[in-house]
């Protein structure tokens, strides 16, 4: 049976999420909707890079989980080339920050610069 073959993929990449218990969790509820439709397995089994990023997402966002769990159908999305985006490590955030900030000459400027810099990184926890 495909699940079968799937467990071990899901137990290995679940605990390299950022909260392995979250994850099984949301994949536990996840597997439950979607049910005997085996076209998801099959999708899940061929694209390994499609359940890291699927436990990735149950492991991080309960909201994201949630609106997949309801609609499973939104998967396609993780397999969506325009929606895919590269993480920037946090060195290249620095780096980009600081460039911004050293644009501007008043040290008030500066501090506003990086004021509204951070605010803004911090909108997207």
């Amino acid at each position: 049976m495909i699940l079968q073959k799937l467990g071990p993929l899901f137990l290995s990449r679940a605990a390299s999420s950022p909260d392995p218990d979250k994850a099984l969790n949301n994949l536990e509820r996840f597997l439950s909707s979607i049910g005997a439709r085996t076209t998801f397995y099959s999708l899940l089994a061929e694209n390994p890079l499609v359940t890291d990023e699927l436990l990735k997402l149950f492991g991080t966002s309960e909201f994201l989980s949630h609106a997949l769990i309801e609609r499973p159908e939104g998967l396609d999305l993780l397999l969506s080339k325009e929606l895919a985006l590269r993480y920037k490590t946090r060195r290249e955030v620095f780096d980009t920050v600081l460039k911004e900030v050293s644009l501007h000459d008043d040290y008030e400027e500066r501090l506003d610069a990086l004021i509204a810099r951070v605010r803004e990184l911090h909108s997207y926890e």
